[in-house]
């Protein structure tokens, strides 16, 4: 199978380093006077996600080693992931983490450094050791090529770099808006001949961890959304996240959040008929399993057939969802690539087929049957799930006629 692509690549301005290093002495300003500001909450961020993406690194690096040691015959779209996820490398260490080391030497006062200033420094140094690995391997040189001057690919990056940094410069322009696991992930895929296939190679690698890690996965989605067309056997592989987190580094998130809810939702361009109204729809079916929501939740109540009755009735309108019975999908959380279930509004709003897949059925089964919880939390409204995404992407890839 070969992973759907957008008709063009997705990128956007994300914050600069001089932007990050201004946020950051703004904070240390704060923090010297004695005023409360996050600071700590940004350092816990870049701990966490130097770690993650250390681990993603070795993954990029090893995958294009192993599946593809001559580079010049990887398909366009691959290539183009990898790139894309090099690129991001390069943003994340020198405009996101890399500052934070002058901020933590500011913030010690001379002390030397703690063993977590130590570890930091040294993820950064062996993301950037992968990075520099992949984009040579890309490239078909050696690292010391790649580092020697005469490479126009990192001449055109460090000229990039020395950009985000120059005073002013508060936006770091064409940086793929995807995330760091959905372009590794759909690396990956282009070389998985089915979901079963793409699930064992995503299990084995060191980006996978167990669901209760005491870190919060920054820098990582919650949700990873495949789907395969022609009921597992087509072409085409759909390969989407929801929104990386980058919770307590402010602006990052903020920026990640915004690129989520105004760009993601349009950029997979349907052919023929309109595009499916997903707001106005989330919104309708949302109404409907509010009026259920006491009910299901009282005591003695049958909950999973409660809304299991609304979501059926939804569907009897068939403008009312989408119907990609055909195409079967696997919703995974991470960073353990565990099966997860979709939220009530998905569930409702995107028939996908689930049959194939006993423990999907039964965690949306039991998803459905969950008792004095918000129903915020089991009806989302707006484009957080990967599920949003997966559907205009499985929409145009089926209007291609290669899903």
């Amino acid at each position: 199978m070969v992973v759907f692509n957008e008709a063009a690549r997705l990128y956007g301005a994300l914050p600069s380093r001089h932007r990050l290093e201004v946020d950051a002495a703004n904070q240390l300003h704060d923090l010297a006077n004695g005023n409360h500001v996050p600071w700590g909450d940004t350092w816990d961020c870049a701990k966490d996600a130097a770690l993650n993406l250390r681990r993603l690194y070795l993954d990029l690096s090893n995958e294009l080693n192993a599946r593809w040691p001559n580079a010049h015959l990887m398909p366009p779209a691959i290539t183009a992931d990898a790139r894309d996820l090099v690129k991001l490398g390069y943003w994340a260490l020198y405009s996101v983490l890399g500052p934070l080391i002058n901020a933590r030497q500011a913030v010690r006062g001379g002390y030397p450094p703690i063993q977590a200033d130590t570890d930091f420094e040294n993820d950064l140094m062996n993301i950037l050791a992968r990075v520099w690995a992949s984009h040579a391997h890309l490239e078909g040189v050696t690292v010391v090529q790649l580092l020697s001057g005469a490479n126009a690919s990192m001449n055109a990056i460090v000229n990039e770099i020395t950009l985000w940094g120059n005073v002013g410069q508060m936006l770091a322009p064409n940086i793929s808006i995807l995330g760091f696991v959905e372009l590794l992930a759909r690396v990956i895929a282009q070389q998985s001949n089915d979901l079963a296939t793409l699930r064992t190679r995503l299990n084995a690698t060191s980006t996978r961890g167990p669901p209760n890690l005491q870190y919060f996965h920054r820098a990582t989605p919650q949700c990873l959304f495949v789907c395969a067309g022609q009921n597992n056997g087509g072409r085409t592989i759909v390969v989407t996240s929801t929104v990386d987190n980058w919770q307590g580094y402010g602006r990052v998130n903020d920026e990640m959040q915004n690129f989520r809810q105004t760009v993601r939702p349009t950029s997979a361009p349907v052919a023929g008929p309109a595009a499916f109204p997903v707001n106005v729809r989330s919104q309708g079916i949302r109404h409907e399993f509010d009026l259920v929501h006491n009910n299901a939740n009282a005591p003695g109540t049958n909950a999973d057939a409660i809304r299991l009755g609304v979501i059926t009735a939804w569907q009897l309108v068939a403008a009312n969802f989408t119907n990609h019975a055909n195409e079967q999908c696997l919703p995974l959380r991470v960073p353990s690539f565990s099966v997860k279930p979709r939220c009530l509004r998905c569930q409702g709003l995107f028939r996908y087929n689930i049959a194939h897949n006993n423990q999907l059925q039964n965690e949306e089964t039991a998803f459905r049957a969950r008792k004095g919880q918000a129903l915020n939390t089991m009806c989302f409204r707006n484009f957080g799930c990967a599920e949003t995404i997966g559907h205009f992407y499985c929409a145009a890839a089926a209007a291609a006629a290669n899903h």
